[in-house]
Order: C-alpha cells, then sequence, then structure tokens
C-alpha cells in the first residue's frame, strides 16, 4: 500500500486517524492472508509422520511464490487454501512440492482437511471437500476407539498395469483386492512405515471390490505441530 501527502494534509484533522486506521486493516489483511499452519500426518504424536505446511487465503498469492513458499518450508509438500469461501460445497486447494506443483498427494490431503473443518468450517461436519487439481475429494471424519479423530480419505479409483510401482498405500490397497492377496474382496488393515528415517508413520487402509469398481480410502491421524505467518 502507497501513502503520499503534502505537509498542509499533515495538519489537516482526522488525517492521521484515517492513515494510521487504513496502515492497520492493510497490515491484518496480510496477516489475514499469509497465516500457516504445520503438522504432522499419519502420526501418533508430534514429530512423527509426515511433516506438512498449510497456508490459508492464498488465492492472490502467484504460482512462483507459492513454489517459493514450498522451497523455504523444505517439507515434501505444501497447500495452499485458496479461500475460505467454498465453491461448489468444496474448498479450493493447490498441492506444491519444492520443484513443482502436483494434482494430488495423500498426506498434504488429510492435513489439509483438518484444517479446513477446524479453522474454516469451525463445526463438527462429517466431511470435507477438497477441490484438488484431480478433482473433488471428499475427506470423512470417524473416531476410534480412544475418541481420537481419525480422517479418511476417499481416494480415486485405481487403474492397473502389468506392472505395480507400490508408491502409494491407496495403489498397495487397490492392487491387494483387485488381486485377492487375502482371499476376499474387502480389506481393512494398518499399514507402518518410516521407523528408518526415525519419523514413525501409521496409515489406515480400506479397500472394497464391488465387480466393476474398487473403492478406496486411506486415513490417519493429524497432529498440529506450529502456526505462524509469512513476511
Amino acid at each position: 500500500m502507497n501513502l503520499r501527502f503534502t505537509q498542509s494534509t499533515l495538519y489537516e484533522p482526522g488525517v492521521f486517524c484515517r492513515i494510521l486506521t487504513t496502515c492497520y486493516a492493510d497490515i491484518l489483511d496480510r496477516e489475514l492472508i499469509e497465516n500457516f499452519r504445520q503438522f504432522d500426518v499419519f502420526a501418533e504424536r508430534k514429530y512423527e509422520g509426515n511433516q506438512l505446511a498449510v497456508v490459508r487465503n492464498a488465492a492472490n498469492l502467484p504460482d512462483e511464490q507459492m513454489l517459493r513458499i514450498t522451497k523455504e518450508m523444505n517439507y515434501s509438500e505444501t497447500t495452499f487454501i485458496l479461500s475460505d469461501e467454498p465453491k461448489d460445497r468444496g474448498y479450493d486447494v493447490r498441492i506444491f512440492t519444492p520443484e513443482t506443483e502436483v494434482p494430488f498427494a495423500g498426506h498434504p490431503t488429510l492435513g489439509t482437511a483438518f484444517v479446513i473443518r477446524h479453522l474454516i468450517a469451525k463445526q463438527p461436519v462429517d466431511t470435507v471437500k477438497l477441490n484438488l487439481k484431480v478433482g473433488p475429494i471428499p475427506v470423512t471424519f470417524d473416531k476410534n476407539e480412544q475418541g481420537e479423530d481419525i480422517l479418511w480419505m476417499q481416494q480415486i479409483e485405481p487403474t492397473f498395469a502389468k506392472t505395480a510401482t507400490g508408491s502409494s498405500n491407496g495403489c498397495l490397497a487397490g492392487y491387494l483386492i483387485e488381486h485377492k492377496y487375502f482371499g476376499t474382496s474387502q480389506m481393512n488393515i494398518r499399514v507402518e512405515q518410516g521407523y528408518e528415517i526415525d519419523r514413525p508413520s501409521l496409515l489406515y487402509l480400506r479397500a472394497e471390490n464391488g465387480g466393476e469398481h474398487i473403492a478406496v480410502s486411506v486415513g490417519g491421524k493429524v497432529v498440529k505441530v506450529a502456526e505462524g505467518r509469512l513476511f
């Protein structure tokens, strides 16, 4: 915001008051637009699982700045919620790695849904929909036996080739069901990983083969680690 005034205007009644009010409002707007939070996803406690940064009200940030922010965070992904206002009954979200934007990623989807439910919707909704580049992804909220929140992401139906990459647990669940690894058309399992790099992670996988379609859901916990704002 640029302000220009002459010496004569300095003494006009109320000029400083108006200037200070305008400056203060501008500062508040920038703080609102540029606040962020950091989370550990698929974690049982802080400093475990997969790290994520989430930036809110990011509609006015150019792509290059989103990429630079992601590089500064130095996590595998950072997400940007474009607005606190829903669109098509969902929230527009973009996902960046330090190298480029990606259409979809698992733990960023769950972590961002956690922010939307607890900080934006501000009510105990059962489902939050994220409008990602890959398409709309619903995330539902459940509780385990200990009363802890478990977030479930409905993953896009997997497709299969002759060779499987095994690069994500959602695809793994679909692969196991497609080939009837457990001898049934349904599966509900836990997957642990990350111990070798001292980031223990716990994921929940559900999958069902309905004949024509395979439904896959990936679940886990989200733990808040930090919050702040960008300058």
